[in-house]
């Protein structure tokens, strides 16, 4: 769909994520199952694990949205997940 990115990244739940992007207009899953504490059926009936939907980012740009905002979002999208990811199980 035009405008919208499905965005999953393995090993962090996207609640916890979005929890830490109060500034990213963004929710999880897929729109027909807003408010839903089960992964989205949506995504797993195209393919994705329970674990990969639970994954899972829903964002959408509109008229108003820059290109700046865009680059912004990414790079704090990413520095949080950063954040949340598991320490490798070989650091010492």
């Amino acid at each position: 769909m035009p405008g919208n990115l499905s965005l999953t990244i393995p090993g962090i739940e996207a609640t916890d994520l979005l929890d830490r992007l109060p500034n990213i207009a963004a929710s999880t899953g897929s729109a027909c199952n807003t408010g839903s504490g089960e992964p989205s059926h949506v995504l797993t009936a195209v393919g994705l694990t329970r674990d990969q939907a639970r994954a899972t980012l829903r964002l959408s740009i509109g008229r108003t949205t820059t290109d700046t905002d865009v680059d912004q979002a990414a790079d704090l999208i990413t520095r949080t997940a950063h954040t949340l990811m598991p320490a490798p199980a070989n650091a010492a």
